[in-house]
């Protein structure tokens, strides 16, 4: 499982000189870049933002004016918008590629880790209850699962293939899921499968308890 790279999209603690020096690093980098064809928003809004905000630092700076800070405040805002613009643009485009992120002229960070999706589950187990009338069902879990389902029933066609009704049972646990009431004697057959953020995972194969 790959690592999966972004380029860093945050500035509010990022000082107005690095911010600046970011915003230049961006503008270069993109400009002519055939990786970047149409960046939105564009490299000429970019420069216009970004000579606004050199323009007013400045200013802000020599003059030591609270009016002058609220300006340059006001352009730093700008400036963030059009850079987080750009940080979306790049991060869609590159799709994890480093070499790509890195010849944008944004820092770049580690993300996460790239999701999988569900695999299906496996080591299904059942165990009578405390109280009859009552089983217990276990089964395997997954790392960065959200949400798991579980279904039963008693029903085989003529053919001998299970008969699943159409009640699925959601839990955020794969322990002790507590089955109630079942009738004692009576065969169940069992299946799970998991849910995360790139989707549902397939079906169990099922497995077969009998009530006590």
């Amino acid at each position: 499982m790959r690592r999966y790279y972004r380029a860093k999209s945050g500035f509010v603690r990022m000082r107005d000189g690095k911010l600046f020096t970011l915003a230049n690093a961006v503008y270069l980098g993109m400009n002519n870049n055939s990786f970047f064809v149409d960046p939105s928003p564009s490299l000429e809004e970019l420069d216009l933002v970004r000579s606004n905000f050199m323009k007013h630092l400045a200013r802000a700076r020599a003059s030591n004016s609270p009016y002058d800070a609220a300006v340059k405040n006001e352009a730093r805002r700008e400036l963030k918008r059009v850079l987080r613009g750009m940080a979306h643009f790049v991060n869609q485009t590159a799709n994890g590629s480093l070499i790509v992120l890195l010849s944008s002229g944004f820092e770049i960070t580690r993300y996460r880790t790239r999701i999988a999706s569900p695999e299906r589950i496996r080591n299904l187990r059942v165990k009578d209850g405390r109280k009859a009338g009552q089983m217990v069902f276990t089964f395997q879990s997954q790392p960065s699962i959200r949400l798991y389902e579980y279904r039963y029933s008693t029903d085989m066609d003529e053919s001998g293939e299970i008969v699943w009704n159409d009640e699925v049972h959601i839990t955020t646990s794969s322990r002790n899921n507590l089955i109630a009431p079942v009738v004692p004697g009576q065969v169940y057959f069992l299946s799970a499968r998991a849910i995360n953020t790139r989707g549902i995972g397939d079906w169990s194969e099922p497995i077969t308890w009998m009530a006590r």
